[in-house]
């Protein structure tokens, strides 16, 4: 809720709301077609560019809101025009870095990662990985499914992974969820 509540504008919202209820990578959600969106359906299907696999993902209510919106603003649209057409062609033209350190300093503000006193220069070496990134939702979508009832293969699916040991890969539970499993074990010492 705090990230969403400080992204900058429409695009970031729809990226973190989007990321948070679909689990997909922010390259297809940045170059989603109006193709893969069906709101009559209530369906988001893609080809993750990453693996080539295709996935279906149900739209949560607040994200089907926000994409009845954008195609209402978008007017005269066809299935092959990208939903973020300007942000899609930096993408395709920039890649992943600049969306990156866009959303570095949404976590900045929120003040989940250290502010950066100045930009980052071209890599020279290996990625430095942070504690925290846009693909955090990824795995939070993947922990939180699992946390809330849902199966390994639905989570599997929804996600788009491979095999089970990816699945678990993003899988991270947090002490409550464990201590309320425990707790509904039932009491053998009456």
């Amino acid at each position: 809720k705090l990230i969403f509540a400080k992204c900058p504008n429409d695009f970031w919202r729809y990226a973190v709301i989007a990321g948070f209820y679909t689990g997909q990578r922010l390259g297809d959600l940045v170059c989603l077609t109006w193709g893969a969106v069906d709101l009559r359906e209530n369906i988001l299907r893609l080809t993750q560019a990453k693996t080539g696999r295709a996935v279906q993902v149900p739209l949560r209510p607040a994200l089907r809101v926000m994409l009845a919106d954008l195609r209402a603003k978008a007017g005269k649209v066809k299935p092959t025009d990208f939903l973020w057409p300007e942000l899609a062609d930096r993408y395709q033209r920039c890649g992943a870095g600049p969306f990156s350190n866009d959303f570095y300093d949404i976590l900045a503000a929120c003040g989940l990662v250290a502010v950066r006193s100045n930009k980052p220069k071209a890599q020279s070496g290996p990625r430095q990985v942070t504690p925290i990134s846009y693909h955090s939702l990824r795995h939070s979508f993947v922990s939180m499914l699992k946390a809330t009832g849902g199966s390994q293969a639905v989570a599997k699916e929804l996600a788009g992974h491979s095999s089970d040991a990816i699945s678990d890969l993003y899988t991270h539970t947090d002490t409550a969820t464990l201590a309320k499993a425990i707790a509904a074990l039932p009491e053998l010492a009456v």
